[in-house]
């Protein structure tokens, strides 16, 4: 398996998905998963360079932000954050449980937009 490949393709499909959403404002709910996808990949990556077991449990997403801060990676604040917004869109999405914004807009729409355009 190889983490990087995957989550290279994980963000040409992100990005792919973004573009598609200025004519197709839907395809933005399939770009936020693509995009947490590929960083989680990396994340990944990163971990079993440090650690060859340490996915050896499939470690959920926090978990995996533990293991590389007790191996010494350091990620900021914000950077954990963003992680960690981003997955819980993604859980949103997946589960059907992201509200609709006021415009009338698809689920997650609202959401989605304020975390890519940083509002």
């Amino acid at each position: 398996m190889d983490l990087e490949k995957n989550a290279e393709h994980a963000f040409a499909d992100a990005v792919s998905e973004f573009l598609a959403a200025y004519v197709h404002p839907d395809r933005l709910v399939h770009a936020l998963p693509q995009l947490f996808r590929a960083i989680e990949l990396l994340l990944k990556a990163r971990l079993a360079v440090l650690d060859p077991h340490g996915l050896d449990d499939q470690p959920n997403n926090p978990t995996l932000l533990n293991r590389l801060s007790a191996r010494g990676v350091a990620l900021s604040a914000d950077e954990i954050m963003t992680v960690t917004h981003l997955r819980r869109l993604r859980n949103d999405l997946q589960h059907g449980e992201a509200a609709a914004s006021r415009d009338g807009r698809r689920p997650g729409h609202s959401r989605a937009s304020q975390l890519t355009h940083g509002r």
